[in-house]
């Protein structure tokens, strides 16, 4: 198994996580990976940073991290230069158009309470706080602070 790497974090006193049906979405991340990885692949998967945020984080609005496997020296997409931005720019909309219509395409399964569920919480994840937490690593990115 790859190790992880720690990519961003951000303190929780900035930064406040999304809740939804009683919990907060970034602790879904394996459901979601798990769900985005059989019906899209390894990449669109690997969009998502693995969150880590302790229960002591959140109580004293410490630091929340977020972890890539793929993703070893990555910098935000926001401090690319231009040119950069324009082609990772055109490669990060293509996978949230991707993202997007599978969360679309599991809402309107009206007769699937679970993969309605997991639409609604893809659509959620998807929310992010700026451009800058979009982190770039060669032709590679991942989304950190999603879910808040």
């Amino acid at each position: 198994m790859p190790s992880s790497t720690a990519i961003f974090s951000a303190s929780l006193d900035v930064i406040r996580p999304v809740v939804w049906s009683g919990q907060a979405i970034y602790l879904r991340h394996a459901q979601l990976t798990t769900s985005i990885r059989e019906h899209l692949g390894d990449e669109a998967a690997e969009f998502f940073a693995q969150p880590s945020v302790s229960e002591d984080a959140l109580a004293d609005k410490a630091r929340a991290h977020w972890y890539s496997e793929v993703l070893k020296e990555p910098v935000p997409f926001t401090s690319l230069p231009p040119e950069e931005q324009r082609a990772t720019g055109e490669k990060v909309s293509a996978m949230l158009a991707e993202l997007e219509s599978f969360a679309q395409s599991l809402r309107d399964r009206k007769d699937d309470d679970e993969a309605l569920k997991m639409g609604e919480l893809l659509l959620l994840a998807l929310q992010t706080p700026s451009l800058d937490h979009i982190m770039v690593d060669g032709d590679r990115f991942a989304l950190v602070a999603w879910g808040f």
